[in-house]
Formats: C-alpha cells, sequence, structure tokens
C-alpha cells in the first residue's frame, strides 16, 4: 500500500515538474518501469525537438548537471533518454522522501514549542 501511494506521488510531483501528462492510472496498478518507459521516450523526443526544454526539466527537477554529464560520456552506446530519465525520476524519489521525512517530524513538535 505504502508503495502505491508513493508510486502516485511520483506521478503527481513528475507532473508538475516536467509539465508531462503521463496519462497512467492512478490505481496502485502501474509499475515504476512503465513510468520510466514514458518519461525516457518524452526525454528522448525532447533531446531531439527541444533541447532547452530539457535543460529546464533538468533544473526544475534539480538534477546537478554534472551528474547528467558524467553519465553521458560514461555510458556513450546506452540511451540518452533512458539514463536521463532515470536521473530524474532518482531525484524525484529523494525529493518526496524527503518532504515525508520533513513533515513527519513536524508532527512530532509538542504545540508550545511550534513557531
Amino acid at each position: 500500500m505504502h508503495d502505491d501511494i508513493q508510486k502516485d506521488r511520483l506521478l503527481e510531483v513528475l507532473e508538475e515538474e516536467t509539465d508531462l501528462r503521463f496519462s497512467l492510472p492512478l490505481n496502485g496498478v502501474i509499475a515504476y518501469r512503465q513510468i520510466a518507459e514514458k518519461l525516457a521516450a518524452h526525454i528522448r523526443f525532447l533531446l531531439d525537438k527541444d533541447f532547452n526544454q530539457v535543460i529546464y526539466i533538468l533544473y526544475r527537477v534539480d538534477v546537478p548537471e554534472q551528474k547528467v554529464t558524467e553519465m553521458l560520456h560514461n555510458h556513450p552506446e546506452q540511451d540518452a533518454g533512458s539514463m536521463i530519465a532515470g536521473l530524474i525520476l532518482e531525484r524525484t524519489l529523494q525529493k518526496i522522501h524527503t518532504r515525508q521525512q520533513f513533515n513527519n517530524s513536524h508532527g512530532n513538535i509538542p504545540d508550545d514549542e511550534k513557531w
């Protein structure tokens, strides 16, 4: 159940930050692979048609440029769209996890200590 909620949240955050509508069911039946494939296809399209949009997405999601450059340089035989999509998914999941930790830790603060 927790995993299904995280997938739903992953889709929500990705749609917010990439302006891509995934058209995948938000009922917990989807697989991360489906999300990754859809995102990779979109990134491949943008690499061919609108490279500036790829840069914008990487900036908005907060994927370090150095990490992208290193990955592309170290694996030139692999699909760039899939690699970039993997970095975007990884960073998005990190952000979701951090937000959950932050929200959970704030629930344990006594009312007299809250601002």
